[in-house]
């Protein structure tokens, strides 16, 4: 398996910190996306854009490809479709469900079941599967 740059765990930091960030009622990411400006100086930090707004957003971890996100969050991104654009629902969830931001067409599919809570995910190699700690069999 190939080391994973600074610069990446850099941006995956980042990215954490873009998830959690609360931004008061989700209008959609299409009319809350913005350009984040990093320092002049900063080597490590480019295209810095901000992934998803309102409630709670954490845990993101990139694909082994780079071109895709598993995260936690009790947005409802579903609005019944299997995979939305970035504007989540109106009414949130009760609890973290675990989904996938496709990075290159901006869309957020579920991945978990939708009851119980979840965390902790992450991508098999190729990307293909997902691996994730879950209530939801707890009884």
């Amino acid at each position: 398996m190939p080391a994973i740059s600074f610069g990446k765990w850099c941006m995956i930091g980042l990215v954490c910190l873009l998830l959690s960030e609360q931004t008061g009622q989700a209008e959609g990411l299409a009319s809350k996306a913005r350009v984040v400006p990093a320092h002049q100086a900063e080597r490590h930090l480019k295209n810095i854009r901000q992934l998803t707004v309102g409630r709670q957003n954490a845990e993101a971890y990139f694909s082994f490809s780079g071109n895709k996100l598993i995260f936690q969050s009790t947005n409802n991104w579903m609005k019944d479709t299997y995979a939305a654009t970035l504007e989540p629902a109106d009414a949130g969830l009760g609890c973290y469900q675990m989904y996938v931001m496709d990075l290159e067409s901006d869309t957020v599919r579920l991945v978990s079941t939708g009851t119980g809570a979840t965390t902790c995910g992450y991508f098999f190699p190729g990307d293909r599967r997902v691996l994730y700690s879950s209530t939801y069999a707890s009884g």
